[in-house]
């Protein structure tokens, strides 16, 4: 398990580790969860992707 401030940096560890699932914030900084989960899904479009829902 990893926790990562941002997407990007989301995004880079999911390229340099190996995870079985992946829990989205749709509202991080630098990149949102939505852009996240489309490079996310460019590298294994097989792994489950969950996500908290944006603050009201």
């Amino acid at each position: 398990m990893e926790l990562c401030r941002d997407g990007i940096l989301a995004l880079a560890a999911f390229r340099r580790d190996k995870f079985d699932i992946c829990l989205l914030d749709i509202m991080m900084p630098n990149m949102d969860g939505f852009k996240l989960a489309e490079e996310i899904r460019d590298v294994d479009p097989d792994i489950p992707l969950f996500s908290s829902p944006p603050k009201p």
